[in-house]
């Protein structure tokens, strides 16, 4: 009887999940299954990647993917500390993903052909990368991260693949989540991004619908009409206009409407009409002005450009007295005034050096051309 029990108990822990040990990881990967594990079906897994100085976790994307749907892995890196890419650290991360890969597909029922790589910070980084390299990924999820380098022979093109962004509009990286949805809409994959307008560096405490809905809509459930009106409605019941109009927003970024063009058309006539308020448009005015500067900023390269950004943000904070939006401009302005100083110091120091004879660096023909931008 001792002997069932133990047999018995092992079989439970192993429907639930199960730790792995690879190679040149420190920490163990952890890997939860799906509840009711059905030996008839193959399942679509999500490896999310933590944050620098964290440990492999699950239970964050557990939250939002489906229990019964989802292979959840927590996983570890070979390059433990601060994000660093190099070809020899990218090969060996690849590595490890496919360890990991191949022994889920022997023993959790893994459908290789739907593999999404996530993570956080660090991690959110490292998965936007591993998507441009690794060819048997099926999308990303990039949260508190965005897109600055491409990795030394990426693939040629994305296409179709499903791409999700979140970041907190407060975040210093929030500029690179934009210019990720540009890069990877470029590149022919299909990327959403959620805006979380109260964050900074985080992740979103309570509900991210827009996460959940995505990894939902990646195992084939479709949203219901009836949904979208009921909460389209109680959108609409908000008494106060400040409130309605940025809910309306970020329900406007939701992949369940982004991918309905007739859900999209109706939450932008909405929109319109709102915006008939005098004060409503002062806010969609503000808005627009704010995201002209933020698309300059992540194209712009030299120093007169940056400036002239950072006195843009901080016009926008002395015309949005009263406005929620005079607050996250503030913000912009100390974001943006933080990488013009840095900007500023490498330059003078390079002057310096090359007037005293230490280096000779070799300059754009535009000398006020900066090559270091504020990267969490």
């Amino acid at each position: 009887m001792l002997v069932l029990l133990f047999l018995f108990m092992t079989a439970i822990a192993q429907a639930e999940g199960f730790s792995l040990e690879v190679k040149g990881v420190e920490d163990e990967i952890l890997v939860v299954l799906p509840k009711n594990l059905n030996e008839e079906r193959r399942y679509p897994a999500v490896f999310f990647y933590h944050g620098t100085n964290g440990r492999p976790n699950t239970s964050y994307l557990r939250t939002f993917a489906s229990a019964t749907d989802w292979i959840v892995v927590g996983m570890g890196y070979a390059q433990r500390g601060p994000f660093q890419l190099t070809p020899e650290g990218m090969a060996e991360e690849i590595r490890v993903l496919r360890t990991v890969r191949e022994e889920l597909i022997k023993r959790a029922r893994l459908d290789p052909k739907r593999i999404f790589v996530s993570g956080f910070s660090k991690g959110g980084w490292l998965s936007g990368l591993l998507l441009q390299q690794e060819p048997s990924l099926a999308g990303a999820i990039i949260l508190g991260a965005g897109h600055q380098y491409e990795v030394p022979n990426p693939q040629k093109r994305l296409d179709g693949k499903p791409v999700f962004i979140g970041v907190g509009r407060q975040d210093g990286n929030y500029p690179f989540g934009l210019r990720a949805v540009l890069y990877y809409r470029q590149r022919g994959a299909k990327p959403i991004l959620e805006t979380w307008h109260d964050l900074g560096h985080n992740l979103p405490s309570g509900e991210a619908m827009g996460l959940r809905e995505w990894l939902a809509l990646q195992v084939g459930e479709k949203p219901e009409e009836k949904d979208f009106i009921k909460e389209l409605t109680a959108i609409s019941e908000r008494r106060n206009e400040f409130e309605r109009w940025w809910e309306l927003l970020a329900f406007e970024e939701r992949p369940s409407v982004q991918g309905n063009p007739e859900w999209k058309k109706r939450v932008g006539e909405l929109r319109a009409e709102w915006a008939r308020s005098p004060t409503i448009a002062r806010e969609e005015r503000i808005l627009a002005e704010s995201q002209r500067l933020l698309i300059r900023e992540i194209s712009k390269k030299t120093l007169p450009g940056l400036k002239e950004i950072v006195e843009g943000h901080l016009r926008i904070v002395e015309n949005a007295q009263g406005s929620p939006q005079g607050e996250i401009a503030r913000h912009d302005a100390q974001r943006t005034g933080k990488i013009l100083n840095l900007a500023l110091q490498e330059f003078e120091q390079e002057e310096r050096q090359q007037k005293e004879g230490e280096v000779r660096p070799k300059r754009d023909q535009n000398r006020n051309r900066f090559r270091k931008p504020l990267v969490r």
